[in-house]
């Protein structure tokens, strides 16, 4: 009779402890349920605030899943692009930009889960319009509480107008150099001609002194002829004088 009360009482005490443990399985299960719950409504709370904060930013913001599919837009993003939000949704990253980018694009998305983030690299973007918009490209990857990635975050920098104003100062520049170039060629032409003109002047004062002094040669010569013929003269005056003492 103790042997099957014993029994009894160990039967009794297992079926105790075998829901005992069905209890606290369920307990435990009750309290990762809340607890993912949890975590997970304060993910989307952090999603919110995030959105929130990307929204009121002045540059355009373009948040995918990690294979590129657009998840969100902010405002600035969605103005450059000129999408309403809900042709954004979802629509690959990649069809954004124009063909012969897609290549280099692609490369940023595989290159930001090695070595995050990726800065400054330079694309075109094309608007539903398909009007190209030269951007200055970020990237990096959106983490969950164990640092796993998440989604990306694409930041983008409109540097159309930066671009044009470098094309009008490389334009301008050009110009200049055409400007200086010319004005070299007519300043070297210039001086050349006034080169020219100096030999010129030079050989005519040559010639004219070549002919001044043949001319001073000549009057000279003269002089000295003048001066010979009044010596002649005199003495033949002087001659005839004696002769006509002599006769008288």
């Amino acid at each position: 009779m103790d042997l099957n009360r014993n029994r009894l009482f160990s039967k009794k005490r297992k079926d105790f402890k075998d829901n005992q443990k069905k209890i606290e399985e369920k307990e435990m299960l009750k309290v990762r349920e809340e607890l993912a719950k949890f975590v997970a409504k304060e993910e989307e709370m952090s999603k919110r605030r995030l959105k929130n904060i990307l929204e009121s930013i002045p540059e355009p913001i373009i948040i995918t899943d990690l294979q590129g599919r657009t998840d969100w837009a902010n405002q600035a993003a969605r103005k450059l692009l000129a999408y309403p939000e809900k042709e954004l949704f979802e629509k690959e990253l990649i069809f954004l930009f124009k063909n012969q980018d897609q290549p280099k694009l692609i490369e940023i998305m595989k290159e930001v889960f090695k070595k995050p983030p990726i800065r400054d690299v330079e694309l075109s973007i094309l608007t539903k319009k398909k009007k190209e918009i030269s951007v200055l490209l970020s990237a990096d990857l959106i983490r969950d509480s164990k640092e796993k990635p998440m989604q990306m975050i694409i930041t983008l920098k409109d540097i159309s107008e930066l671009k044009q104003t470098r094309e009008k100062l490389e334009e301008s520049k050009i110009a200049l150099e055409i400007k200086v170039a010319a004005r070299t060629r007519e300043l070297r032409e210039l001086a050349e001609r006034q080169e020219e003109i100096i030999k010129e002047r030079t050989k005519e004062i040559q010639e004219k002194m070549v002919d001044l002094e043949r001319f001073q040669r000549l009057a000279v010569g003269r002089e000295l002829k003048m001066i010979e013929l009044k010596k002649e003269i005199n003495k033949l005056r002087q001659e005839l004088e004696r002769l006509t003492i002599n006769n008288q």
